[in-house]
């Protein structure tokens, strides 16, 4: 597998599950603000290439061309009862739209 796109990284336990697989990518790239779980990620995995929020997917310097695979779990609080239910109200809610602009263009590139 040439690249991945990892949107709302976390510790990055996508790459986790790839390495058990015996998948490792060229290049894998993490969206993920949380900075203790950056550095966890930088452990681990020191060659991740870091885009930072993903709200400025956009001016993100990439090949969106060379996306193998994107994964995404984006954050649930806005949903469930670990926040107050908001839900799209929520403006952890709304990144869910980011996610889907980004499968868009890498749909159309």
């Amino acid at each position: 597998m040439k690249s991945v796109l990892s949107l709302f990284d976390g510790m990055s336990c996508l790459q986790i599950a790839f390495k058990e697989l015996g998948i490792i990518p060229e290049r894998y790239f993490s969206s993920e603000i949380d900075k203790h779980a950056i550095k966890q990620t930088q452990l681990n995995f020191p060659d991740t290439i870091q885009l930072g929020d993903i709200n400025g997917w956009r001016n993100w310097d990439m090949d969106w061309d060379s996306i193998d695979f994107i994964g995404g779990g984006f954050p649930c609080q806005s949903f469930s009862i670990a926040g107050k239910r908001l839900a799209f109200d929520d403006p952890r809610g709304k990144l869910f739209f980011t996610l889907v602009d980004i499968l868009n263009h890498v749909r159309g590139s």
